[in-house]
């Protein structure tokens, strides 16, 4: 089969975009021609003509032969682009912008097409970077008072909540809660709430907690230190598509947010005297940022050849629909995919 396009030039735009000139033969656009007349004369209504017969030099003659021609170049377009990538072996994203820089009856059609491409970079030495990181001594230890504390906090929470179950407005009747509010620590009140055998059992619990989160928030900054530590040795050169991607998860994050504290989204824009777009440049740079380590993250899953297990993501991605009804599922795939192979990446980094 011949071949329907021919490539004169691929070359390298910043921000890690390229640009592709090119023709696409004269047959493919004469025939989307073909195919633009057919459709016309099926639904066209002219005087004299039965709906669907119209003959095709009046057709041409009404609509106008560029026109048509435009039309035809743009699904000539639309079906080559696909093959244009697979066949310069490119790893686009988003959408290409795309531009006919020729376009006259019985000549190839001239275009231009500008896409973002997934950037190339090349990863320092991770191995060392992250085991230095992981290596690093953390103080681990529950000491009385940070139990104290969380027992302090479990009686303020119960405190507020026999106010609210009273009807109490503690904003207005109670603008603080006294030590004589709060409920006396003993085996009746630990058996209320949670399961608790006496105060003993319930402090020991509290402790196993306490550690448990202290050694989770532990590993949560040995983490967020070892890939800050490969950025700063990363050159990466990220690709608007990508970073206005993770603006749009930010947004609908905020967004969801602002409802659940009972806001409406719009007055709170204008209470705060911003626009949407303002908000999005302020955040911007840390977009930018969260897809970078999204990159570094795939690069290394790539090397060291780490994939999300696909009846893991099936099994998730069934749960996520269900509590989302009307997901798109295809999106929702990738979402689950994306978290799966992030956590399993991290889990390896913590291994060096």
């Amino acid at each position: 089969m011949k071949k329907q396009f021919t490539i004169s030039k691929i070359e390298k735009l910043p921000k890690s975009e390229i640009l592709i000139e090119g023709e696409i033969t004269e047959e493919s656009v004469l025939k989307h021609k073909a195919e633009v007349i057919k459709k016309l004369q099926k639904n066209a209504e002219i005087p004299g003509f039965r709906k669907g017969h119209v003959p095709e030099k009046i057709l041409i003659e009404r609509a106008g032969e560029m026109t048509i021609l435009s039309e035809a170049a743009e699904e000539a377009l639309n079906e080559t682009y696909p093959s244009i990538i697979e066949s310069e072996k490119l790893f686009v994203l988003g959408n290409p912008t795309v531009a006919i820089t020729k376009l006259a009856p019985g000549n190839p059609l001239g275009f231009k097409i500008t896409v973002a491409v997934i950037p190339e970079f090349t990863l320092p030495d991770y191995k060392k970077i992250v085991g230095v990181e992981m290596q690093k001594k953390e103080d681990v230890s529950v000491t009385e008072k940070d139990v104290d504390d969380v027992i302090q906090e479990i009686r303020h929470n119960w405190a507020h909540m026999e106010m609210h179950k009273k009807g109490a407005d503690h904003n207005h009747d109670h603008p603080e809660i006294k030590e004589s509010d709060l409920p006396e620590v003993n085996d009746e009140f630990v058996k209320i709430i949670g399961d608790f055998k006496d105060v003993a059992d319930f402090k020991s619990k509290a402790k196993e907690n306490v550690s448990k989160e202290k050694e989770r928030r532990i590993r949560e900054k040995k983490r967020m230190a070892a890939i800050e530590s490969i950025l700063e040795k990363t050159e990466i050169s990220v690709p608007n598509v990508l970073i206005e991607s993770e603006l749009s998860k930010m947004l609908a994050q905020f967004q969801d947010d602002v409802a659940r504290a009972g806001a409406d989204y719009d007055e709170y824009l204008k209470h705060a005297g911003k626009t949407e777009e303002e908000i999005k440049n302020e955040w911007r740079e840390t977009a930018e940022k969260k897809a970078k380590v999204q990159l570094v993250i795939n690069k290394i899953s790539e090397v060291e050849k780490i994939s999300p297990d696909n009846e893991k993501v099936r099994a998730e991605t069934e749960k996520l629909l269900l509590a989302y009804q009307g997901a798109d599922p295809v999106r929702a795939r990738l979402y689950v995919a994306q978290m799966f192979l992030n956590e399993q990446v991290m889990e390896f980094l913590e291994t060096l």
